[in-house]
């Protein structure tokens, strides 16, 4: 496959608004959509948020500004227009996920503490206990849009996913959650490419579909182990 989708540019939250550190979330809702669109239709964060509904995650004690979650990045896309949904999968799908290279993007929350050192583009005055939402772009190396810096970086796979999964974990989720969204395929493709480009979307919705799933029943499996154990 030789179709080139289009990569969104970075958006940054560090735009100087009263909201700024609390809208990772939002900053990761307009990336999506700039992706979703070809970057025809650009969002603010700011303006993300009013789409999503200011958030639904705890306020800010000293701005009022409120965090938000994947549920919240899903409603502002829908209320524009851009259809996302999420995938709830282990570590290991995730990873299988993330490592290609496709039409999919996705954004993802981690722990931020999990960092890797001197990659949090803050300078290190982040603070502990730091939850945070970043854009992934599949691939090897995958390309990692952290709205705390003011460009793409580059963070590996792996470390993304340990900061994610130490985020699941701690928020009492059942694996790790991939907000997607699916970037169009370019007006200049020809013929063949667009198709075989839709149906390798296709594909991939149900592959996604059939990770989600997996996971889902093995951990169904996992639970019941104590109870359908032989004495």
């Amino acid at each position: 496959m030789t179709t080139a989708f289009y990569v969104p540019k970075h958006v940054t939250q560090r735009t100087g608004s009263t909201c700024q550190f609390s809208n990772c979330w939002a900053a990761v809702g307009a990336w999506l959509h700039g992706a979703a669109t070809a970057g025809l239709a650009a969002i603010t964060p700011e303006a993300f948020r009013i789409q999503a509904g200011g958030g639904s995650g705890r306020p800010n004690p000293t701005t009022g500004c409120h965090s938000g979650f994947e549920t919240d990045m899903v409603e502002g896309l829908a209320h524009l227009g851009v259809h996302a949904r999420i995938l709830k999968v282990g570590f290991e799908q995730a990873k299988a996920i993330l490592s290609q290279e496709r039409r999919a993007i996705f954004g993802i929350a981690v722990d931020y503490d999990a960092w890797p050192k001197g990659a949090d583009c803050m300078n290190g005055v982040a603070g502990p206990d730091v939850n945070h939402m970043v854009g992934i772009i599949g691939g090897r190396p995958i390309t990692v849009m952290n709205p705390l810096c003011l460009d793409y970086q580059a963070v590996g796979l792996l470390a993304v996913l340990r900061a994610a999964q130490k985020y699941s974990t701690q928020s009492g989720r059942d694996g790790i959650w991939l907000t997607r969204v699916l970037r169009p395929v370019p007006v200049t493709a020809p013929p063949d490419e667009a198709r075989i480009a839709e149906l390798e979307a296709q594909v991939a919705d149900r592959d996604d579909a059939i990770a989600e799933a997996s996971d889902l029943l093995a951990r169904a499996r996992q639970g019941l182990e104590p109870f359908t154990r032989k004495p």
